[in-house]
This record gives C-alpha cells, structure tokens and sequence, in this order.
C-alpha cells in the first residue's frame, strides 16, 4: 500500500514538473535533456510495482525515432514524408555536342533497405542537367524528360545535350525520394577526337585508326604521343568505335569551335 501511494506521489510530482517546465526529446541515454525528478523517480520505482514486468516501457526504455516529436501531457507524432534513395543504374560517360549518348540515362528507385521499389508504377522522374555544371546555357533534350517509372524503373531515351562542356552532371528528382545524380562527364565539340575544337583529318584518321576497337581492347585508355586514347574514337561514348561515330564525324568535318572540351572516359554502371 505504501509503494502504491508513494508511486502516486511520484507521479502527481511528475505530471507536475513537466507540464511546468515540458520537455524534449534528446539522444542522452533515452532521457530528455534535463530528466525531471519525477521521470528519474518513475524509471527506477516501476519495476517494483504491481506488475511492473508488464507496465509500458519508461522513458529510458523508449526508443529515439528519426521523425518522431513529443510534448509534454501527451505524445503527439508527426513523421514526415519517407525518404528513399534513387540511382542512376545507367550513367552517361561521354558524348558528342548535339548527338544522342551511346549509353542513355537509366534510374532505378529503391527503399531505405537498398531493394528495388518494384511495386512503384507511377512516379515520375525529371531530368536534368544539375545546376552548375557543364556549358553555361546548354540544353538536355530527351525523346521524354519526365518519365514515368516502371516497377520503378525509369529508362531515358534520345537524350543528347547541344553545347560542348567540362564535367556534365544529370540529376533526377521525384518527390519521396532523395535527388540522384551522375558521375561527370564531358560533352566534346562532335567529331571532334583530340580536343582541338575542329574536326579534320587528324580526327578522320584517328577514328578509322580504331574502328571496331571497344573497351575490352587492351590500351583502350592508353594515349598515343599525342595524348589521345583510343577511346576518344568512340564519339557518341557507347563504349565501341563504330558506324555511328564515323556518321558524327563525316556529318560534322570541318566544324570548328572557338572553345571546347576533350573526351571523359568512365563507366556507365556507378
């Protein structure tokens, strides 16, 4: 009888002392940041109650959740909206001023726990180039720039960017979800191969000196006295020196640039 009525004088002190004072929540040992008497009082004398293995958990026995606010007199939560991560699954390493990229943006929408959200058919993800970065005014033009996902899944096609520039970074946004974004790339002058902002002969050559090489041949990123690497060949940076960059560099011969940037080199899965 005395423990009940003591608990009771405990807890009337405590009802007191934070609706005065109230209080919240602190990562300091599950406590609040100031623990009252009152709180101190009920963690340690609730075991020896009546029941007390099956009382509900004290403040020292409640966990901290990210989201989660209280007040005093009442627990009132407001978790806001979840979070998740997105990926680019598919990045762009390279491309020619004005012509699609060899590999074409893919991003995928996961949960907390890094599994695929396969069950989202309906956000929408927008594309873009991220602020800062690349050609001041160039341009990111998709067959779609907001595209719909599919078992959360969002596939970019026809994307290409007009203006040559240093370190491109694309970003994706979708609400819910973190905003994802690309490891940078270069866009060169197209046919451009030596990053001389003109495309002659010395470019001619060199994209037939390579033809029908790819990225699994040896010395693919090894430059010649010049400096330039076989990969350079590969203009539309689909990881091949094919048909299509000796298209880019016929359709362009002779193009010249007042300022420009070289070809990047990377991989298109992060």
């Amino acid at each position: 009888m005395r423990w009940k009525v003591l608990a009771l004088f405990l807890g009337l002190a405590a009802v007191f002392t934070t609706a005065r004072f109230g209080w919240s929540r602190a990562a300091a040992g599950g406590y609040d940041e100031w623990p009252t008497l009152g709180q101190l009082a009920r963690d340690f004398i609730n075991p020896w109650l009546p029941g007390g293995d099956s009382a509900p958990a004290t403040l020292g026995e409640r966990r901290a959740v990210a989201g989660v606010s209280e007040r005093a007199g009442s627990v009132t939560m407001s978790i806001g909206p979840i979070v998740s991560p997105m990926f680019f699954t598919r990045q762009t390493i390279r491309g020619a001023s004005g012509f699609g990229f060899g590999f074409q943006p893919v991003v995928t929408l996961k949960d907390g726990a890094g599994n695929v959200v396969a069950t989202d058919n309906t956000s929408v993800v927008t594309l873009s180039i991220a602020a800062g970065t690349g050609a001041i005014g160039a341009v990111l033009t998709c067959n779609q720039n907001d595209v719909t996902v599919v078992q959360g899944v969002a596939t970019f096609t026809g994307c290409r960017i007009d203006r040559s520039g240093l370190g491109y970074v694309l970003q994706g946004v979708t609400p819910g979800y973190n905003v994802g974004q690309t490891a940078p790339f270069n866009i060169s002058l197209a046919g451009d191969t030596n990053g001389d902002c003109r495309v002659s002969i010395l470019d001619f050559s060199w994209v037939v000196t390579n033809f029908s090489k790819n990225s699994n041949n040896p010395g693919w990123t090894t430059p010649n006295a010049a400096g330039v690497a076989p990969f350079a060949a590969d203009l539309n940076g689909d990881g091949a020196v094919s048909i299509q960059d000796f298209s880019i560099l016929v359709t362009k011969f002779g193009t010249t640039a007042g300022a420009c940037a070289p070809a990047s080199n990377g991989s298109p899965v992060p």
